[in-house]
């Protein structure tokens, strides 16, 4: 994910659980804490100049790489 993607996943979940609070929804609202935590942290790793494992660790689909050409000089 891309450190856009990762901000508007936290800000999302951070809202949600404001949402939760305001509507007494004590589970979601916990859910929504955890969440958002955890998409802070993996913010945080990204901006502190560590890579980010999931995007480390992607493999395309057999079929879907480049075709030789185009990385080929």
């Amino acid at each position: 994910m891309t450190k856009a993607q990762l901000l508007g996943h936290a800000i999302y979940f951070l809202g949600l659980e404001e949402r939760a609070k305001f509507e007494n929804r004590q589970p979601l609202a916990k859910w929504g804490r955890r969440m958002y935590e955890k998409y802070r942290d993996r913010l945080e790793t990204v901006e502190g100049g560590q890579d980010n494992m999931l995007e480390r660790s992607y493999r395309p689909v057999q079929g879907m790489e480049f075709p030789e050409e185009v990385t080929k000089h």
